[in-house]
């Protein structure tokens, strides 16, 4: 089915359990591996085209129009996304998806290095099948 198939994909600069999937049908996942490896912690229809480009822009700090809080400050994460028509959509990242949960890294890490030992010993084992 055309609409299930991935155009293209972005990590987060500042999420290394944060991937962006742009699907053909022009939807975005946004996946929270620190959350779910099963299911997208967000998805959303973007335009009715493709998505051809995507960027993650690095969040700034932006000073909130608040009178009662004026000097209260926030990280504003953003994605800018083209399609095969070349209109760009600039989206706000979810600000739950924005903040890197403690020891993420290292969390993120440990499942990449079990993921890669297992996929090399698999090919080890195939490789001494054949």
């Amino acid at each position: 089915h055309p609409s299930s198939n991935y155009s293209l994909g972005r990590w987060s600069p500042t999420r290394p359990g944060l991937i962006m999937l742009a699907k053909v049908d022009g939807s975005i996942e946004m996946w929270d591996l620190m959350d779910s490896f099963s299911a997208p912690s967000t998805s959303q229809v973007v335009t009715t085209t493709q998505i051809t480009s995507m960027e993650i822009l690095q969040p700034d700090i932006v000073e909130e129009k608040d009178r009662r809080h004026p000097q209260k400050q926030h990280q504003t994460s953003m994605l800018a996304v083209g399609d095969m028509e070349g209109s760009l959509h600039v989206l706000e990242i979810p600000k739950t998806l924005s903040k890197a949960n403690p020891n993420e890294q290292n969390v993120m890490a440990t499942f990449f290095n079990c993921s890669n030992n297992k996929r090399a010993g698999l090919q080890s084992h195939t490789e001494k099948a054949t």
